[in-house]
């Protein structure tokens, strides 16, 4: 069975995941275009990566686990894609991809110790017109998702990334998850 560094089964989260999540609504709150390059951080088995490949010029699928590193090479294989590019790499040890102009973090930000950090990254490596679209476990309990105390609340989310210079654009639910997209505000 397929495991990553949490000791999920991503085989098992596909078929979970499909039952909650639907993923052309959160892609749509990216609001991609046929001329971003988008980087997709902690892209476990590469299913936003995929589809998204269809919408836009370039996707860089971005996990730390070489599990799903795997499972989203042989994907991206038999979907015979060619402009999703698999990077198996930690981003709290520095992004791997410059010039991109869109990142979608799904149930994944929580997980990184060097979140403002990771912010700093994403304007430094970015075109400098950035969006980010991210979808979170509500912080409240739910029958699946991280514990508690890694959870972010939207107003959390909301301070971290004004400090950062982004702003809101987009809101929405789905299920046990909130969905954002921010935007860089040009200096």
């Amino acid at each position: 069975m397929d495991m990553d560094w949490h000791n999920h089964s991503y085989e098992h989260m596909h078929r979970r995941r499909s039952g909650f999540m639907d993923t052309g609504r959160i892609i749509s709150a990216l609001n991609p275009s046929p001329e971003d390059i988008v980087i997709d951080v902690g892209s476990g088995d590469g299913i936003f990566s995929i589809e998204l490949s269809q919408m836009v010029k370039e996707v860089y699928a971005v996990d730390v686990s070489n599990e799903a590193h795997k499972i989203m090479e042989r994907r991206i294989r038999e979907a015979n894609v060619r402009n999703v590019h698999p990077l198996q790499a930690d981003v709290c040890e520095g992004i791997p991809v410059k010039g991109f102009n869109a990142v979608l973090l799904v149930t994944s930000f929580h997980d990184f110790p060097c979140r403002e950090e990771l912010l700093d990254e994403f304007r430094r490596n970015s075109t400098g017109e950035l969006k980010v679209a991210i979808a979170e476990f509500k912080k409240e309990e739910t029958s699946m998702g991280p514990p508690m105390e890694i959870r972010i609340a939207r107003d959390e989310l909301d301070r971290l990334f004004s400090k950062h210079g982004f702003v809101s654009r987009y809101y929405d639910e789905m299920g046990p998850l909130y969905i954002n997209r921010y935007e860089l505000v040009p200096a």
